[in-house]
């Protein structure tokens, strides 16, 4: 018995409604993310400004970070 169209549509319909769903599922993943990233870039950049008032506090000079790291 040989599948008619409407159950190769009825097929390709769901699949396409599991790809749908995965999509929807990697959105969020990478949205959860993103928003950890941003947390973390948010505590690095606190623990900067801490060791940067910590070594002013010291009156250690620290240089500059170049700009470009290739002309290192």
């Amino acid at each position: 018995m040989s599948e008619t169209i409407e159950d190769k549509l009825a097929s390709i319909q769901v699949d396409y409604n599991v790809c749908c769903a995965k999509v929807g599922e990697l959105s969020y993943t990478l949205h959860c993310v993103q928003a950890e990233i941003q947390k973390l870039y948010a505590e690095i950049k606190k623990y900067q400004q801490a060791a940067k008032k910590l070594l002013e506090k010291q009156q250690v000079k620290v240089p500059d970070a170049p700009q470009d790291p290739v002309k290192l």
